[in-house]
């Protein structure tokens, strides 16, 4: 019998300390407020702040060029800047560029630019001698302002300037930033 009021004893005081553990967590704090005493309880606080990148470049009008001869080549740039609070990765990619509807008439397909004859690259610097050619980037959180460099050229390397047909070749690149 005593062995069993010892085990009851054992267990309804395990029971009384296991409630006391979980509920001193969630009970008031309170007592005497004196001269000499203050009570205390202190308070988790959170603030979550998303991932958010912006992109500024002058759109006002296209990055238009002009080539006038067979062998002419040209190019044009324009500052881009991304900011971002996260590491990100800035892509552009190559569109496709075809003829006009206005220079097309009534050709029966859609005329596209040769893939080998233009390029769509960042570049650091806005120098003509720039020599890599990317075409994605990896920034960490901050500010970056690169050149967004279009070029093109009028291929004649096989006496075939005529194969490329007059007008305006139109296509729209996309610049991407995407969270690492």
């Amino acid at each position: 019998m005593r062995r069993t009021v010892g085990i009851m004893f054992a267990v309804a005081l395990a029971f009384v300390l296991g409630c006391g553990v979980v509920a001193a967590g969630s009970e008031p704090v309170s007592g005497s407020l004196t001269a000499a005493r203050a009570i205390t309880q202190k308070v988790d606080l959170e603030v979550n702040v998303d991932k958010w990148a912006a992109i500024e470049i002058d759109n006002s009008e296209p990055m238009a060029l002009e080539l006038e001869r067979p062998e002419a080549s040209a190019r044009v740039s324009r500052a881009i800047t991304v900011k971002a609070n996260t590491k990100v990765s800035v892509s552009v990619d190559k569109p496709a560029l075809y003829l006009s509807q206005d220079d097309a008439g009534e050709l029966s397909e859609a005329r596209k630019y040769p893939d080998n004859g233009y390029a769509l690259y960042f570049a650091k610097s806005d120098r003509i001698d720039q020599v890599r050619r990317d075409t994605s980037y990896d920034l960490n959180p901050g500010t970056d302002t690169r050149y967004l460099v279009f070029w093109a050229e009028w291929d004649n390397e096989n006496d075939d300037w005529y194969q490329l047909l007059a007008g305006k070749y139109e296509g729209q690149a996309t610049i991407t930033v995407s969270a690492k």
